[in-house]
């Protein structure tokens, strides 16, 4: 295993130890926290090939035959803060697509590409005329710079080791103007503090990264990447107290992002939406 002396995010040296670890099935792990960015990280993660043999076992196991994604209400909800903001014949990068849901939410005009890492998936999603899917890691793929006008990626992030890298072969790969949409967990939420080391983000195999809000604005912000909306999913002081049937369907992803004003814009749910436009 590494050990990480600096942050990953903004490379200051002060860093302190978190008085609890990570119990994931790759191991326990001690937590790190930056006082500059407020970043949290796996002090001693595991290595690259210990990685790539835990997702290899992962995908082996993946025996998912369904046919091409449907898109769900909060695809369809994602996608309709977007649309106003691109062009009619966008092109569209889904860093994580899975079986293609979120893409083909997206108008018919739209040039749609997704990167998928688990072959069942990334095949059925090729399946659909719409879609180029490549299973390729994509700190390893080789596409145009400055080709998509939009770039997604759902609960990714926090499983990159170099999320520098990843950010800035983004701002690359974006169009001047172009849109990128990340959501991740953020530990500085009320949820996650409430739940502290209990959190199951935590503790969820792979993840070598837990974001706060300031955190991920800075590491975005660095790239040129400028944050301009966030929103924020998951239990919240009211739904917490609710049987939990009612509670997620009033916290869930599609109402925070539907209904922002009802709960979402306030720093409470566990799980955080940024949309940032890359610099012109």
């Amino acid at each position: 295993m590494n050990d990480i002396s600096n942050c990953p995010v903004c490379k200051s040296l002060s860093i302190s130890k978190v008085d609890f670890k990570s119990h994931q099935e790759l191991g326990d792990f001690e937590i790190s926290e930056c006082a500059n960015c407020s970043h949290r990280f796996l002090r001693n993660p595991p290595s690259s090939k210990e990685l790539e043999n835990y997702y290899n076992h992962l995908y082996a196991k993946d025996k998912r035959v369904y046919k091409t994604g449907k898109p769900g209400f909060r695809d369809y909800a994602l996608i309709k803060t977007l649309k106003s903001c691109l062009p009619k014949n966008a092109c569209v990068l889904d860093i994580g697509s899975n079986f293609g849901s979120t893409l083909l939410a997206f108008p018919k005009s739209y040039k749609l590409e997704g990167i998928e890492l688990s072959k069942s998936a990334a095949t059925v999603a090729n399946q659909s005329p719409r879609l180029t899917i490549h299973q390729t890691p994509f700190e390893k793929i080789n596409l145009p710079n400055s080709k998509f006008d939009c770039i997604v990626s759902l609960a990714v992030i926090e499983h990159i080791s170099d999320t520098n890298f990843f950010l800035k072969k983004i701002s690359k790969l974006l169009k001047p103007g172009g849109i990128v949409v990340l959501m991740t967990g953020d530990y500085s939420s009320w949820t996650a503090q409430k739940l502290l080391h209990n959190w199951h983000l935590y503790h969820s195999g792979g993840h070598l990264h837990f974001f706060s809000k300031k955190s991920l604005h800075y590491a975005l912000n660095q790239h040129a990447l400028i944050t301009y909306r966030c929103l924020w999913s998951g239990p919240n002081k009211f739904t917490f107290k609710l049987p939990p049937l009612i509670g997620r369907i009033l916290h869930c992803q599609t109402t925070s992002i539907l209904l922002p004003m009802l709960f979402a814009k306030k720093h409470q749910g566990d799980h955080i939406y940024v949309w940032a436009k890359l610099e012109n």
